[in-house]
């Protein structure tokens, strides 16, 4: 498989319509980047489950999804900073942008 995690499709191709925008900023009321880094981290043990070395590959994205990748990867970078400096020392796992080649 290799398609958005659950709840994170932010193109306007998001057949589902259901993700809300990732929000870092904490003086906003619309903060949910620890929501959204907890339903990542359930995703990443998951997936953790089913590779035997300690790297992850968590696809952001699918053939054909990037109608507006703008959305997409400004979400992405709004998840990666709150990760890092909120989440990652706690779980021993960092995240960082990849590609397979």
């Amino acid at each position: 498989m290799y398609w958005f995690p659950p709840d994170m499709g932010y193109d306007e191709r998001d057949y589902q319509n259901v993700s809300q925008p990732i929000i870092d900023d904490k003086t906003l009321e619309t903060f949910n980047a620890d929501k959204k880094a907890l339903r990542m981290a359930m995703y990443a043990v998951h997936m953790a489950k089913h590779y035997r070395t300690t790297n992850l590959f968590m696809p952001w994205g699918e053939d054909f999804a990037y109608g507006n990748a703008w959305s997409d990867f400004t979400n992405g970078d709004a998840l990666i900073r709150y990760w890092n400096s909120e989440v990652a020392a706690e779980l021993g796992m960092t995240m960082k942008y990849s590609t397979t080649y």
